[in-house]
């Protein structure tokens, strides 16, 4: 009675090799920890860009300041002023060593 009616066919499964398996297995919990990652992520996303930016904007301000403090000033006891006309007077930059003014910076 057992093998009275059509009976199926047993069904074969194809196997990959151990390496293929393991780099399926690897993406796979790769995956699902980047959809974990990104289920944090998402309602925070918006902070965190502002939090990016302001980290660059003060990354670029201290380079900037420390680029500015090492650039050659003149000290204020280094202005000389030069009189010209009865209505006009300028400030210039006296040049260390030298005689002739830097720039001049009218009031």
């Amino acid at each position: 009675m057992l093998f009275d009616g059509p009976a199926d066919l047993p069904t074969a499964t194809l196997r990959s090799r151990a390496s293929e398996a393991r780099h399926r297995v690897i993406a796979a919990d790769l995956h699902g920890w980047l959809a974990h990652r990104w289920r944090w992520v998402r309602p925070r996303t918006v902070p965190l860009l502002v939090a990016f930016v302001g980290m660059l904007a003060v990354l670029g301000a201290t380079k900037y300041l420390s680029v500015y403090a090492y650039r050659e000033q003149p000290t204020p006891h280094s202005w000389n002023c030069v009189h010209g006309h009865a209505d006009h007077s300028s400030l210039v930059a006296a040049q260390p060593g030298g005689h002739d003014p830097a720039g001049t910076v009218a009031p």
